[in-house]
């Protein structure tokens, strides 16, 4: 009876490794498809302020993201969700609105003609936004729906400080890149 009490004691804690490895593993690919999604859209998008509007799939991620670790939120949540994260990242999300805002008035000053000048660093910090605010959700998920006790800023302030940040800005460019590609292909 020990025997099979250690053996299933063993058995559960390397099924809950192989379910935590999965559901990182499902989320990572989450997080990677909006934000490429999103910077796909925002970077040829060519119609004034419908970039800020794009703010939209962030959510719509998160919520994926919370179905994933077996948390059901709404999209309200999520969009609070979203908001205190963007908050907390502060200086990041401000910069990463500003470049959509001023990309946005751009686009209507040049009837769109922009976008060809400012899609591929749209889309780039696009993708690095949402790419933050995921792992930054993915995280809350999958501390069961909590920041821990010291709140959501050194969690966040984490993510920030082990990203790295020309990697994935330059794995954006090439994602959209090859997104792009493709789809000229097919057309």
């Amino acid at each position: 009876a020990l025997n099979a009490s250690v053996f299933a004691g063993k058995l559960s804690e390397r099924v809950g490794r192989e379910i935590i490895a999965a559901r990182k593993h499902l989320a990572d690919h989450i997080i990677r498809q909006y934000a490429l999604i999103k910077a796909v859209g925002v970077a040829v998008n060519p119609i004034p302020a419908v970039d800020l509007l794009a703010l939209a799939a962030d959510a719509s991620m998160v919520v994926h993201l919370s179905r994933t670790y077996g948390i059901d939120i709404t999209r309200h949540q999520a969009g609070e969700l979203v908001r205190t994260i963007a908050v907390q990242t502060g200086v990041l999300m401000g910069a990463v609105y500003g470049v959509q805002a001023l990309s946005s008035l751009l686009k209507g000053l040049t009837a769109g003609f922009s976008t060809i000048l400012t899609a591929g660093a749209q889309g780039a910090v696009a993708y690095y936004g949402s790419y933050v605010i995921g792992k930054a959700a993915e995280h809350y998920f999958a501390q069961g729906a909590s920041w821990g006790e010291a709140g959501a800023k050194p969690v966040i302030e984490e993510i920030l400080r082990d990203l790295d940040k020309d990697r994935l800005m330059q794995e954006a460019k090439q994602s959209i890149a090859q997104y792009l590609g493709k789809k000229t292909e097919e057309d």
